[in-house]
């Protein structure tokens, strides 16, 4: 079956504040294009069972040029991965592709088809097969299913929502994938790894790619809808074998030249003992790579910390969320501001700079509670921070049962940096103009300008400091 993968197009222009954006591409102060691991993942085992994949990512391509790549290749079934922030627009171009391809089947997944699934058929007629949770397995039956033009097994496919004369049927939810060590490393060469450059504070060198060694996460923050699915599973946290983890690394530092991982686990030290198993391999094997990787506050501990930096550890980004306990309790956080400070205090100490991470707008907080966060975050002596706004995305506890925590001013525009839900506590207003002193308050206070200074020691250094100073200076503040 000839199959092509979508990266549905977006503009960053659209889904971040202007300040952000350094040019007309973007991948300024943002986040920058990602490697779709996932899309990734699928496509390998997808080739490994002679399905041809072909894979476009609209970081880089307008509508127009995928329809048109897609017309060429005329592939008989077009996955796409979708986010929520993505799927208003989404809707259109699935839409478009459907006129311009009738006779290809049509398959959505991603976080925002397994929060809605139905909701997304109904929302989007073009669309032909749900994919619930992970795909891999999952695309696979179906492919081969629909590459034998056999329906009848369709219904014995797990983890699908489909039509059958205009009538919406839900299969069975299918099983986790129980051992992750048992899927082929992301078709990396389906793409140009040159083009996922970064925002600024993200990566130590290049090239840089990003890497998943576990999936899910053993907490459970209200706010949180990366793991809710897993959780739904009964199995909130899977972690890939050291030696698996290490032959990838060793894939990237060999296959693709890679001198910088960015770690997207959603808490990679909640196994100390696995990390340090880790780090270890990367000791004894002399890997020269640099990496950084998503904490908390609780799991991290100074022999760690030391063994990390030794490893290659240049950074960590850690949930703080607020400078409000109570807060912090109403969402779930499970921490609190002692471990907070002591975190960053032995990070610091271990050479690993810090990155926090803050959202305003909690249920329960008020504005006074936003300036203390604010506050909290300048005086932990961060080397980083980014903000949000408290985002209630389809699957959340606060999404599920907001009418106890605000209001939701849309169900449909929902990204971090855009006010789409305010506490009961606070204003519209007031959560605007939190959000726009929070990243000038930080970053241009004149302390954290002469440390960065003096931090410099090469020219990537200037250029990642030079480009920040810009974007924070033109920030206005209503």
């Amino acid at each position: 079956m000839n199959v092509l993968l979508i990266y549905p197009p977006y503009s960053f222009k659209e889904l971040y504040p202007n300040f952000m954006i350094k040019n007309k591409k973007g991948f300024g102060l943002i986040p920058g294009p990602l490697i779709p691991l996932g899309l990734l993942y699928i496509a390998a085992i997808l080739r490994e069972k002679n399905h041809k994949v072909s894979f476009i990512d609209g970081a880089f391509h307008n509508s127009q040029e995928i329809i048109n790549y897609t017309k060429r290749i005329n592939p008989g079934i077009i996955g796409l991965s979708i986010c929520t922030a993505a799927w208003k627009k989404t809707k259109n171009f699935i839409k478009e592709l459907k006129d311009q391809l009738p006779n290809s089947m049509i398959i959505i997944g991603g976080p925002h088809p397994t929060a809605l699934r139905e909701r997304c058929m109904q929302e989007c007629p073009a669309v032909d097969f749900v994919c619930v949770g992970e795909g891999e397995l999952t695309l696979l039956e179906l492919c081969n299913s629909l590459d034998r033009k056999n329906k009848t097994n369709i219904k014995k496919i797990k983890g699908i929502i489909w039509k059958n004369k205009n009538k919406i049927i839900r299969n069975p939810l299918r099983e986790l994938i129980n051992n992750l060590d048992t899927l082929s490393f992301p078709a990396r060469d389906l793409v140009n790894n040159s083009q996922y450059i970064p925002a600024v504070s993200q990566y130590k060198r290049l090239p840089n790619t990003i890497m998943i060694t576990s999936r899910g996460c053993p907490y459970n923050c209200k706010f949180c809808d990366s793991t809710t699915f897993y959780r739904e599973m009964k199995i909130p946290y899977r972690e890939r074998n050291v030696q698996n983890v290490i032959e990838e690394i060793e894939s990237l530092v060999t296959n693709f030249r890679i001198k910088n991982i960015i770690f997207f686990d959603e808490t990679f030290t909640y196994n100390k003992k696995r990390v340090l198993s880790i780090c270890d391999e990367l000791i004894k094997k002399k890997i020269d790579i640099t990496w950084s990787a998503n904490s908390r506050v609780d799991t991290i501990n100074k022999e760690l910390l030391k063994k990390m930096k030794k490893a290659g550890c240049w950074k960590l980004l850690y949930g703080i969320e607020s400078a409000v306990q109570k807060n912090l309790n109403n969402v779930n956080k499970g921490t609190n501001l002692m471990q907070i400070k002591k975190a960053i205090q032995i990070t610091k100490k271990a050479g690993i700079k810090t990155f926090g991470n803050f959202i305003l707008g909690l249920p329960g907080e008020t504005y006074e509670d936003g300036l203390r966060t604010i506050k909290l975050a300048c005086t932990l002596n961060l080397d980083y921070a980014k903000f949000k706004v408290m985002t209630p995305f389809p699957s959340t506890e606060i999404y599920k049962n907001s009418k106890n925590y605000g209001k939701v001013l849309s169900f449909s525009d929902m990204d971090t940096h855009t006010v789409s839900f305010i506490p009961y506590t606070m204003t519209k207003s007031e959560l605007e103009r939190l959000f726009q002193l929070s990243y000038q308050k930080f970053y241009m206070r004149p302390s954290y300008i002469i440390k960065k200074f003096f931090e410099m020691r090469t020219y990537e250094d200037f250029k990642q400091n030079f480009k920040a100073f810009r974007a924070f200076s033109h920030i206005e503040v209503h």
